[in-house]
């Protein structure tokens, strides 16, 4: 296979475009991770609320294990409300990073942002959504691209567009093409 074939290797028969699909560029796979980032940060709101109650009550001199005044039932309540808030807030954005990374990226190909930017993961063998399994590896691996900090930069130069974790996995992000219709999205219309 030559690596002008290799850059469009991804099929996307499943989203009802019959069409082989170029390589999403590199600020469009950034605008669709930081619109992912932006749905994860919906989830840790409870986490912040319950933090900011907790200190709070720690500037009117009150601590997690001992309130300002015993007898006072409200510190006890806004600690526990406090402790609860946050608990939560770090459930919430685990289950939506879950279901938003693994999960629906597995099953469709596509994040949140990734829908909004009309991009795809697929395999790079398949052309088709490449599992939940894979789409985990594949978030784990992004943990290396994150500590390298050449990862996340490696589409810039690379034929494929593909990060390292995409390498090592066997994904490629590509772009999605309207059946129909070039309209833009609104978050591509917002971003110019």
């Amino acid at each position: 296979m030559s690596q002008a074939q290799a850059t469009s290797t991804a099929h996307h028969q499943d989203f009802g475009r019959g069409t082989w699909s170029p390589p999403a560029g590199w600020l469009t796979r950034v605008a669709a991770r930081l619109i992912d980032d932006l749905v994860q940060v919906v989830g840790t709101l409870p986490y912040v609320v319950g933090l900011v109650m907790l200190l709070g009550l720690q500037s009117s001199g009150a601590t997690i294990y001992q309130s300002v005044d015993p007898g006072r039932q409200t510190d006890r309540v806004t600690v526990i409300a406090g402790l609860g808030l946050m608990g939560l807030g770090g459930i919430l954005s685990l289950v939506i990073w879950i279901w938003n990374r693994v999960v629906h990226q597995g099953r469709t190909g596509q994040t949140i942002g990734k829908t909004a930017m009309r991009i795809v993961l697929v395999s790079t063998t398949t052309g088709k959504p490449v599992g939940a399994a894979s789409a985990l590896a594949r978030e784990i691996a992004h943990l290396v691209d994150g500590v390298l900090c050449i990862g996340y930069l490696w589409p810039l130069w690379d034929v494929r567009k593909q990060t390292l974790a995409d390498k090592v996995v066997g994904t490629m992000v590509t772009q999605v093409r309207p059946a129909q219709s070039d309209e833009a999205t609104w978050v591509q219309r917002a971003l110019g």
